[in-house]
Parts: structure tokens; sequence; C-alpha cells
């Protein structure tokens, strides 16, 4: 008898050991977890900032590409093109991208989005054309780029 109440209470306190020490991993992941997440959200605040500022950059790019084939007799237009495609690409994150979903809820971020896509829209045409019609179209683009620079920072 005295055998078995010296096993039970052996069995009771590594059973409490056991469970204490479970219950110390479990705090110490729930913490690590939460710690992940905060990283994570502030990683994705991050990135959203990121693009927008990448946007505002892409489109100075393309606007001082568009300004410097107005003044060439002879411009290369394909880095234009790509200025374009680049800027084209990043709005297109912007519009389709379940991460800014938010963003694009609120009222205002959404008027400028869809102004910025109209440019793009109506720009299409312009850039895909041969290079002589790009080249003459260049002060339309310009102008039309011009419209849009406000949206592109609002």
């Amino acid at each position: 008898m005295q055998l078995e109440l010296g096993n039970t209470w052996r069995n009771v306190l590594l059973s409490l050991v056991i469970g204490g020490l479970s219950l110390v991993a479990i705090g110490y992941m729930s913490l690590t977890v939460s710690g992940e997440l905060r990283l994570l959200n502030s990683a994705r605040s991050d990135n959203v900032q990121w693009t927008l500022s990448q946007s505002e950059v892409e489109f100075l790019e393309l606007d001082s590409h568009l300004a410097q084939a107005i003044l060439e007799d002879a411009p290369d237009l394909k880095p234009l093109r790509r200025e374009f495609d680049i800027f084209y690409s990043r709005i297109k994150t912007l519009t389709d991208s379940g991460l800014f979903a938010n963003l694009r809820g609120l009222p205002e971020f959404s008027a400028n989005l869809i102004l910025v896509q109209a440019f793009l829209d109506d720009a299409i045409p312009i850039i895909d054309a041969d290079d002589p019609a790009l080249k003459l179209a260049l002060p339309i683009l310009k102008a039309m780029s011009g419209d849009t620079r406000i949206n592109v920072r609002g």
C-alpha cells in the first residue's frame, strides 16, 4: 500500500510538471505568434506606403521621359514605352490587389485612382501607335499627363 501511495504521488507530481511545462510552452507560442502578426501588419502597411510612393516615382519617370522625347528631333521611344508599361503595372496593382481593397474604399483615393486609370486607358492607343504617330502625339500625351499629375499625388 505504501508503494502504491508513493507511485500515485509521483504520477500526480509528474502530471503537474508536464501540465505546467505545457502551459509555459503554450504561453511562449502565443507571444511568438502575436509578435509575428504585429510584424506582418507592419510589413503590410509598409508595402502599401511603398507602392503608393513608387507609383508617384514611376509617374514622374514617365513624365520625364515624355518631356525629353518632346525635346528631341529623333527620340528613342522605347524608354518612354517601357516607363508607361511600368507605371501601368503599378496602377494595375493598386486597382486589382486585395492588399489595397481598404484603400480603394476611401472615396478620395478611389476617385483619384479612377482618373489615373482613365488617363492610362486614353494613353494606351497613343503609346501603342507606331513611332511616327507617337512622335506626333507626344504634346497631347504630355498635356494628358500634366492633367493627371495631381491625381497621382492624391
